[in-house]
């Protein structure tokens, strides 16, 4: 199931999965890859350390604060008190602004 919140992220913000699991730090896919990890959480209620794992083989930690940043970038609750249906919005319309963030920095 987390692969296929990845899957879906990657869609709705136009950055490859594989960027998503990559070592690449920019800004739109660092935030896009946070956005993964929360849906991850919020959705599946996948532990840190089965999110990192699936986003690259990252530790634990590093998903916790994925998530926690997400939380901050994008004004959301803790996510197991995000409403499911909300969950899934964001998971199928992604932040507006982080789609069109990555179009504009490849120029596309």
């Amino acid at each position: 199931m987390v692969r296929t919140v990845i899957a879906h992220v990657a869609r709705t913000t136009g950055i490859d999965a594989t960027l998503l699991a990559s070592e690449a730090r920019s800004r739109p896919i660092a935030q896009a890859r946070h956005l993964a990890m929360y849906l991850a959480r919020a959705l599946c209620g996948a532990s840190y350390a089965q999110i990192g794992e699936r986003l690259g083989g990252r530790d634990h930690t590093t998903a916790h604060h994925g998530v926690h940043a997400a939380m901050r970038r994008f004004g959301l609750p803790r996510p197991e008190q995000l409403p499911r249906a909300v969950a899934l919005r964001l998971l199928l319309d992604g932040p507006p602004d982080l789609a069109a963030e990555h179009l504009v920095q490849h120029g596309r």
